[in-house]
């Protein structure tokens, strides 16, 4: 396999309601700015382990405050929990399952918020990976949880490319389908750049880091693989030119 690179980004999931963590966070944040001097610097970090991601908020005051300014902290520090939402943020997260905490950094130094969020592997969300020619030939595919044995992978293929067409004919779409919703399982779908191949993947959630590694496969692919999808239907090449796409999808989907 020739050797390839591609960007890591830490990437953490958790089973949020969206709107009210992102009020949670953005509450805290514009509170944090409105109350700092001119000389407070805001830094934002996280860590996380296998369970649980912490997010850090902290206002790190660079010089102690003088004056009004001393006392107007003072008042911010008295009534942090009117003043910061901080009852409102603590209700959302613990309902999430978290935990959200302040702590001073010592004395005229800044304080920090402390949020933490049970998190979720997003490699266990994912089932099964199809790669189709448009006719319904299967390319490749791959089981991430283990192949069952009345599985017929062939004949899933050709079953997905022709429900792809019949639900075109039904919807009379331009575009190619991106995804279908089947509650507990999510089917996605995006082609190579030549459109004649299809990478079908399942899993049970659909984020977007599935998006970002499906288009990055699909860009590798393209590009290792040119002159064997020119010449995609001599079905006799198939098998042995596909061995080595174990070790590229694994390692496009290991987290």
């Amino acid at each position: 396999m020739l050797g390839h690179t591609r960007a890591d980004v830490t990437q953490v999931y958790a089973e949020v309601d969206k709107k009210r963590i992102g009020q949670v966070i953005k509450d805290i944040l514009l509170n944090v700015m409105e109350n700092s001097s001119r000389n407070t610097k805001i830094r934002i970090s996280m860590q996380k382990n296998d369970i649980y991601a912490n997010i850090s908020i902290k206002n790190i005051f660079e010089d102690p405050f003088k004056g009004d300014e001393k006392r107007e902290t003072i008042q911010i520090v008295d009534s942090q929990e009117s003043i910061f939402g901080f009852h409102y943020s603590k209700v959302m997260i613990e309902m999430h399952g978290g935990q959200i905490v302040t702590h001073s950094l010592g004395k005229d130094k800044g304080y920090a918020f402390n949020l933490t969020l049970p998190i979720k592997k997003w490699s266990d969300l994912l089932i099964h990976l199809y790669i189709i020619y448009k006719s319904g030939l299967l390319i490749y595919d791959h089981s991430f949880i283990g192949k069952s044995e009345n599985q017929d992978s062939t004949l899933i293929s050709g079953g997905i490319i022709g429900m792809l067409i019949m639900l075109k004919e039904i919807i009379h779409g331009e575009t190619q389908l991106r995804t279908i919703d089947h509650g507990d399982r999510k089917l996605m779908f995006e082609t190579n750049k030549t459109g004649d191949i299809i990478f079908a993947l399942l899993v049970k959630e659909n984020l977007i880091v599935f998006k970002r590694r499906l288009d990055a496969l699909i860009e590798y692919f393209d590009d290792i693989y040119k002159e064997l999808i020119d010449d995609i239907e001599n079905t006799s090449l198939i098998m042995n030119y596909w061995e080595n796409l174990d070790d590229i999808v694994n390692e496009y989907f290991e987290e």
